[in-house]
């Protein structure tokens, strides 16, 4: 029986791809892929053993692993992929994922059935409640609003709220880091950076002499 890989599909034109990111934060029509035929091919077996891994299997998003993981160069992945302009922002409705041969769906439809699993379901007082997939949704949900619905506007707000978590704490570690030895090259960039810098690409006019990060599909 063919292995089931997740995170890997083709675009319209049926081109390999890695979907790097499902949706776009605040553009639920969008997401960030890369194309694995326009990697060298080193980065790209860097790259696709990466997704196949145990942890990118894992992951819901593999943007994040990708932060974490090096290519045989030893750059960062994710930022590598950005920095070379291989990231790109395309519609959901344009990528088929592949998760085995002969199995395929819209991603755009995917992305509206992995919701509709993951809203919380209400429980049953004395009998134990249906468990959540996540226990901020849980949280969420029992803070106000209707029960097991969490809307747009809870999700980016805790989306918010965590990624300043994240960003306070990477500050601090660098700081410590740069106490016991100073760095000699430029800190790269956030997760959260990234994909807000390739999110907003359409939107954000460059400035000249600036080198392209990131293409944008209509």
């Amino acid at each position: 029986m063919a292995r089931f890989i997740k995170h890997v599909g083709q675009d319209g034109k049926g081109a390999p791809v890695v979907v790097v990111f499902r949706e776009v934060p605040n553009d639920s029509e969008n997401c960030l892929i890369v194309r694995t035929t326009d990697l060298p091919e080193l980065h790209q077996a860097d790259l696709i053993k990466a997704v196949e891994s145990v942890s990118g299997q894992d992951a819901n998003d593999i943007g994040d692993f990708l932060h974490r993981q090096k290519f045989n160069d030893g750059t960062d992945m994710l930022s590598t992929i950005h920095a070379k302009g291989w990231l790109t922002k395309v519609p959901t409705k344009h990528i088929v994922m592949v998760p085995s041969p002969g199995n395929k769906i819209n991603l755009e439809d995917l992305n509206k059935e992995l919701k509709l699993i993951n809203r919380p379901k209400p429980g049953i007082p004395g009998k134990g409640g249906v468990a959540t997939r996540s226990g901020d949704i849980a949280n969420d949900a029992s803070s106000g609003g209707s029960p097991g619905v969490l809307d747009d506007n809870a999700i980016a707000a805790k989306l918010r709220s965590q990624a300043t978590t994240f960003e306070a704490e990477a500050k601090r570690l660098r700081a410590e880091a740069e106490e016991l030895i100073p760095s000699t090259s430029t800190p790269s960039l956030s997760t959260v950076d990234i994909v807000n810098e390739v999110a907003e690409a359409s939107a954000t006019p460059k400035r000249r002499g600036r080198p392209k990060k990131a293409s944008v599909e209509a």
